[in-house]
């Protein structure tokens, strides 16, 4: 979120959370200046959750800035976001029998037990986000902008055992010569550049995308799997939205993106709202959207000492 407020604003909301948990969410923004301003959120979760080796500790924190030059013919927006999602892994409860069965040793959810005892999952996610437009020329007889937008998120990957975990093998042949913990990545950096149209009733916005997009594992699979430590390429696509509203009574909102590159193929994605207004205060909305997909980063690349 980008704030702009007069006085310095401050908001806390703290809860509870399961067994003996808590949540905190907090906002802090203020303006320097009537052109600047800047914020921090920061939002955490902490629970020990309903059965053995349930904790979970999450957090994350958002710093960002929104600038307008004095003629309002600039403007920029940027933020570094940075989130962990901590969570001990149990597989679930090993017998649930006990719990069905109405034994009354068991009605305390700790008490059953659970597939796995020395598992943990890190999820960590950073991304870096800057995006400035210009307005050359007085909004009212050209109201077109152009618009550089660059990211970079890097997502990281963890799973952690102390020892191997009995439940995901019978004999050592279901092992395989890779180390008890587990590390994957992946990293999309991205660069767009637009022209916006910006009417009351009409807006375009059209450019083209390039992205440096990477996939890797911490440790390499043994050669005999053929799996590659890092899968990467360049991807060069095209971006646009289009907003069309006519006589208050019909709108038409559409986004297209369209990128292509050797390693991951093809990617289409469309996504269009027809809204009318036939008689007053009744409204019909038709929607078509079109996505095509590729399998999951799991699917991918998916390390683990278990075959």
């Amino acid at each position: 979120k980008y704030y702009d407020v007069k006085t310095p604003t401050t908001a806390f909301i703290y809860h509870n959370s399961v067994s003996s948990g808590a949540a905190l969410q907090s906002t802090y923004t203020q303006n320097i200046g009537k052109n600047f301003n800047l914020a921090v959120e920061y939002m955490g979760l902490r629970s020990l959750g309903k059965y053995q080796y349930d904790l979970a500790s999450n957090n994350n924190i958002i710093f960002s800035g929104h600038f307008t030059s004095k003629n309002n013919k600039y403007e920029v927006f940027a933020h570094y976001l940075h989130q962990n999602v901590n969570n001990q892994e149990n597989g679930g409860v090993a017998d649930i029998s006990l719990f069905l069965s109405d034994n009354t040793n068991f009605n305390n959810r700790l008490n059953l037990p659970v597939n796995l005892s020395y598992s943990d999952s890190r999820f960590s996610y950073r991304r870096y986000y800057f995006s400035h437009e210009f307005r050359p020329f007085a909004s009212e007889k050209f109201p077109f902008k152009i618009r550089h937008t660059i990211f970079h998120q890097g997502n990281k990957y963890y799973y952690n055992q102390s020892q191997l975990e009995p439940y995901y093998f019978t004999q050592q042949s279901d092992l395989i010569d890779y180390p008890l913990s587990s590390k994957k990545y992946s990293e999309n950096l991205s660069n767009t550049v637009s022209v916006l149209f910006d009417k009351e009733n009409f807006k375009l916005d059209a450019g083209v995308r390039h992205q440096l997009i990477k996939f890797g594992i911490g440790t390499a699979l043994p050669t005999s799997f053929n799996i590659p430590q890092e899968l990467s390429e360049n991807r060069i696509g095209a971006v646009g939205n289009l907003l069309v509203k006519l006589w208050d009574k019909v709108e038409v909102n559409s986004n297209l993106e369209f990128s292509n590159g050797n390693e991951f193929g093809s990617f289409l994605r469309s996504q269009n709202l027809l809204k009318f207004e036939p008689i007053k205060d009744y409204f019909v909305n038709a929607k078509v959207n079109f996505q095509t997909a590729s399998p999951t980063f799991n699917l991918l690349i998916n390390p683990s000492v278990y075959k």
